[in-house]
């Protein structure tokens, strides 16, 4: 090893991500009250492939699905300077998107959060786009923008049981509404409207006191395959019962 590939990789090895996002706890109906391990897990080998994820390119646009109290969401924001935009999202059933919204001011003071993250509602249940699922197809939201250029992570998502019915549930038809309020930094919180397919990798049922399910987290780039997958015990995710 050369004296230049020495230095290089010593420089990557002290480049150590800051964790100090502070979140508070609440007993919700839906999973979304806590952290749970799998976000600190997907966190920490973010931190490690990030260079090889290219995270900290300008303009980077990352949509979190399933955010929870958006502590993911918000290290990759306090992380990543050059981020355009972190959008995190919940369901607004059972105050998951309110007491995302609360946890992210209270980290707004925070170089990064305070200027890329945004907050969103949404819940695939509303936009199931399969037949026979028993969901209600809604209107009432206009579709989250999703566009090429954006990485998309897929947490901790987790289906609900009456989802999981014949792989019913196994893809859906993402399509999530932008909250009425604006990211922490004031910027309105406003996204473009577009639709895309997502197929969502999930699996589990809900959590229980002594064992959590088994779920995906990916990590996509434009026009590729997943560029890293990893299986963490955690439960969050975009509409039916999370994290």
């Amino acid at each position: 090893m050369d004296c230049a590939e020495g230095s290089e990789r010593e420089n990557k090895q002290t480049q150590y991500w800051v964790y100090d996002i502070v979140t508070q706890h609440a007993a919700l109906t839906t999973t979304g009250g806590r952290v749970w391990d799998a976000a600190r897990r997907l966190a920490s080998f973010l931190e490690e492939m990030s260079d090889e994820l290219q995270l900290h390119r300008p303009g980077l646009r990352v949509l979190e699905l399933g955010s929870g109290l958006g502590w993911l969401g918000m290290t990759l924001a306090r992380n990543l300077p050059h981020a355009g935009k972190v959008v995190l999202t919940e369901q607004e059933a059972g105050g998951g998107l309110a007491w995302l919204a609360h946890n992210v001011s209270l980290n707004s003071h925070l170089p990064g959060v305070g200027r890329a993250v945004q907050v969103a509602a949404c819940d695939w249940l509303e936009y199931g786009g399969v037949a026979g699922a028993g969901v209600v197809e809604g209107e009432q939201q206009p579709p989250l923008g999703i566009k090429e250029e954006e990485e998309v992570l897929n947490g901790e998502v987790e289906e609900e049981e009456e989802e999981q019915d014949e792989g019913e549930g196994r893809r859906r038809k993402l399509a999530c509404g932008s909250s009425s309020g604006s990211s922490p930094g004031g910027g309105g919180g406003e996204v473009e409207q577009q639709q895309q397919q997502l197929a969502g990798a999930t699996h589990g049922s809900a959590p229980t006191p002594d064992a959590h399910p088994t779920t995906a987290a990916a990590l996509t780039s434009p026009g590729m395959e997943p560029a890293a997958t990893t299986t963490a015990n955690a439960s969050s995710g975009c509409g039916g019962d999370r994290r």
